[in-house]
């Protein structure tokens, strides 16, 4: 066996290719040597465990998943961008059978911690672009953030949505691009004067129902991540 061929992207590469073949359950270290065509002592020289090799694993599923956009536009536009991330799931759920199902995440926790915080540090990483999108989208109207409702309050409810999605395997963003329509860029709808003075006069009243929907679908959405991460 050549110990010399094998580099950590190569044993990287060998771990994702068993994960589609088989699931998680099909990665260990003696695998990954035997795909690699080389030692079990040799992937040790990487990895100094398998909950190491998973760790490691997870964040270049994560980052096949979600490699950087050709188009930055998706980066600039709400819509788009979480039509590029519900587009990416689908492709991760199809690449990945598994992946993002709720006994994979079970397999992660009996990895120790180091599974849980890469995907972890994945969640905060899109949640955290949400908010960007948020603050640069020219399209959203002027009055929709304030100091009691923020732009990342809103990042949270649509990330609670897509982790909903992830578990029902379900990747039609319709109905979460619809929220954000009518809410983000309702006003552009209204073409004609007549239009936007009738809908100018019931903003406030529309508006303050959005935000007692918004922030107890936030608080409720608060437990049920936090139920999420414990589970994994």
């Amino acid at each position: 066996m050549n110990h010399l061929a094998t580099t950590k992207e190569d044993i990287l590469t060998a771990s994702r290719e068993l994960i589609k073949e088989n699931g998680w359950a099909a990665v260990s270290i003696r695998a990954v040597a035997s795909r690699c065509c080389v030692s079990a002592g040799t992937i040790y020289n990487y990895y100094e465990s398998k909950a190491d090799l998973i760790g490691d694993t997870i964040e270049s599923v994560w980052h096949e998943i979600f490699f950087q956009p050709q188009d930055q536009y998706v980066f600039n536009d709400v819509e788009a961008c979480v039509s590029w991330i519900y587009e990416r799931l689908q492709y991760g759920n199809m690449k990945f059978p598994g992946f993002f199902s709720l006994h994979s995440f079970g397999f992660i926790k009996e990895e120790k911690t180091d599974g849980k915080k890469r995907m972890i540090q994945t969640w905060e990483h899109i949640l955290n672009g949400l908010c960007v999108v948020l603050k640069n989208d020219p399209k959203v109207r002027a009055d929709v953030f304030d100091k009691q409702f923020t732009e990342k309050q809103f990042a949270d409810i649509l990330f609670s949505l897509i982790l909903v999605s992830i578990i029902r395997q379900d990747y039609n963003p319709s109905s979460v691009l619809m929220l954000i329509n009518k809410t983000l860029y309702y006003y552009l709808q209204r073409s004609d004067s007549i239009s936007k003075t009738k809908f100018s006069l019931k903003t406030l009243e529309v508006y303050d129902d959005w935000k007692e929907i918004y922030h107890f679908f936030y608080e409720e959405n608060i437990y049920f991540i936090i139920f999420l991460l414990k589970i994994i």
